[in-house]
């Protein structure tokens, strides 16, 4: 009688060159989840608002002292739509903050909506995020005028987008180029109220975070545009420059 076969081996264990299909999606799905929360701040931290191309330019405004303002490049039909106020949305703490930490000056631009939040179209140093050059002599900034040892030739400007960057604090090297499309303008924060007895033609409607300016009457070619501010503005500071 021929003897049993012997037992099969036992299997092997596997090898350890091969982690386990846990280990090797613990890594994927950490970074899956971390792209989500950073989408999802950045989404909320977004600047806010919106201009209409074509429809504004900006220069010297025609109110005695109020510095620029905007004016129609083309006639606008009453209702037309502008665009909507730029800015970072920040709660009231937030705000009450950067007015005690940068200087009541921010309240400049900066616009309030309700007692709950405001859209600040400021900078670290509550400055108006817009176009400003910066003198340059080979790459690097000049903080006195040129003299006859620097060379013409290497001297350039070095251009800030003009608008509110996309990621707050954003290095003025990453709003050039084609990151200056991801940046709000911020022409609309330069309309004035108008001057004594003067017209208001912009109306302004807050839709949630949103605050929208429209014609409030068919404005001529040329004309300049004017809104009223509300109760809450501060005119202490009427009649120095913008």
């Amino acid at each position: 009688m021929p003897p049993p076969p012997p037992n099969p081996p036992p299997p092997s264990p596997p090898s350890s060159s091969s982690p386990p299909l846990q280990s090797q999606l613990h890594p994927f799905l950490s970074r899956y989840l971390l792209q989500v929360l950073l989408a999802a701040q950045l989404r909320e931290r977004r600047p806010r608002g919106w201009l209409a191309p074509g429809l504004l330019e900006v220069r010297p405004s025609l109110v005695a002292g109020a510095g620029r303002g905007c004016f129609a490049a083309t006639a606008l039909p009453s209702g037309t739509v502008l665009g909507a106020y730029p800015g970072r949305l920040r709660s009231a703490a937030e705000y009450a903050t950067k007015l005690r930490v940068v200087g009541p000056h921010v309240a400049e631009y900066c616009w309030r909506i309700g007692d709950v939040a405001a859209l600040d179209p400021t900078d670290g140093e509550g400055r108006l995020y817009e176009a400003r050059g910066t003198l340059t002599h080979q790459g690097s900034p000049l903080l006195s005028a040129p003299s006859a040892q620097h060379s013409m030739d290497a001297l350039s400007v070095r251009w800030q987008a003009p608008g509110v960057p996309l990621i707050e604090g954003m290095p003025e090297s990453l709003r050039t180029g084609a990151m200056a499309n991801w940046c709000t303008p911020t022409t609309l924060a330069l309309l004035n109220e108008p001057g004594p007895g003067g017209d208001v033609n912009v109306g302004v409607a807050v839709e949630g975070a949103d605050v929208v300016f429209s014609a409030e009457r068919d404005v001529r070619r040329g004309e300049e545009l004017y809104l009223d501010y509300g109760q809450d503005y501060d005119r202490s500071g009427y009649g120095g420059g913008a």
